[in-house]
């Protein structure tokens, strides 16, 4: 299956991150101006169309692949969850996700309701406003249960902990790579500095303001993104090292 990827920016001289995993794996690389990215989706409905025009069947996946389609894999996670706990795992009183446009805690959501999950499902959105977050949840909940016939409803109350977007998914500051130095050198789990490194950020001040906000045990989903890590080598080593990070 060959992949068309819609990117915003230039052409960089050298390849790194996400963007060196695209290209080693074959995928054509389509760059896109900051005007052109504000349409994304007309971008990606020509780039369909050109596939077309070759003779192929493409399919369009949104940004972040946050639609009622990609959903489905956070609620597998879900069940998952819920089955590990009705076989004796410890149970989660709140399972913590990242949010950016919602479609991973949609997927939650719907699988807390389908398979009983007994955790409150709680997003961190690391770029938009809160509301238009939970908008984008209701919409996708909406979608899924039209589309697939899911016997569940969209929530009254979907919990977000705001007030963590700082300065955006695409930013990063120095805030998120001690966190990302610190639950390393302490966990060995590394998380990625632009999704995942905001919201634990998020989460361990809002545990440090109150320790049982979420309840006396927390599961914070890793949604992966480590690759993205390595465009920040510099700032990293310079914080490694005691001096002050110079971002990239």
């Amino acid at each position: 299956m060959r992949a068309v990827l819609a990117v915003k920016g230039g052409k960089p001289a050298t390849y790194d991150g996400n963007l060196l995993l695209d290209r080693l794996l074959g995928a054509d690389i389509r760059y896109l101006s900051d005007a052109e990215f504000e349409r994304v989706d007309e971008a990606l409905d020509g780039l369909a169309e050109e596939v077309r025009q070759r003779g192929g069947r493409p399919y369009v996946i949104p940004e972040s692949g946050s639609n009622e389609v990609g959903a489905l894999g956070y609620l597998e996670c879900a069940v998952e969850l819920a089955g590990q706990i009705g076989q004796g795992a410890p149970r989660f009183d709140s399972v913590v996700i990242t949010a950016f446009s919602g479609g991973s805690q949609a997927g939650l959501l719907m699988g807390k309701q389908l398979a009983g999950l007994p955790s409150d499902v709680v997003g961190v959105p690391i770029a938009f406003p809160a509301d238009r977050v939970r908008d984008s949840i209701a919409r996708t909940m909406v979608k899924a249960i039209t589309r697939f016939g899911l016997a569940i409803e969209v929530p009254k109350t979907i919990h977000l902990l705001d007030g963590y977007q700082g300065m955006g998914r695409a930013a990063v500051g120095d805030e998120e790579l001690r966190v990302i130095a610190k639950l390393a050198a302490e966990e060995g789990v590394v998380l990625d500095p632009v999704y995942t490194a905001k919201a634990f950020a998020g989460l361990m001040d809002t545990l440090r303001k109150d320790p049982r906000a979420l309840g006396q045990r927390v599961c914070f989903v890793h949604t992966g993104g480590i690759f993205s890590l390595f465009p920040f080598r510099e700032s990293l080593s310079r914080l490694l090292d005691g001096e002050p990070p110079r971002h990239s």
